[in-house]
């Protein structure tokens, strides 16, 4: 009866005090990413396509679709690291609509 009795205020205590430990993570997490110094250098086809990862053709898709902004460079074009960036954080991070009170939530709703 009293291990029970434990095992609930325990319980208790941490659904009371996780959100709040990792709404402040969180948000840390989301201010160190922010303070990343900005680069803004300019990319090959070529380059902007090995750092993401992907075929050359598929850059250029981006552009042609406007996803990307072309930058001539003689005859090649470049895109902006900044904006190569940027683009695919919005791609591959689908969770982060949720904000951190809300990710907070779903983690404490699993225990």
């Amino acid at each position: 009866m009293v291990d029970e009795a434990v095992k609930r205020i325990i319980e208790k205590a941490l659904r009371e005090t996780v959100p709040d430990l990792l709404r402040q993570v969180l948000q840390e997490r989301e201010g160190i990413d922010s303070t990343v110094p900005i680069d803004d250098g300019y990319l090959t086809t070529a380059e902007a396509a090995d750092w993401a990862r992907v075929n050359p053709a598929t850059v250029r898709q981006w552009v042609n679709k406007g996803h990307l902004t072309r930058h001539r460079a003689g005859r090649e074009f470049r895109v902006s690291k900044t904006e190569l960036r940027a683009f695919l954080k919005c791609q591959t991070s689908e969770p982060q609509s949720l904000d951190a009170d809300e990710i907070a939530n779903e983690i404490v709703k699993s225990l």
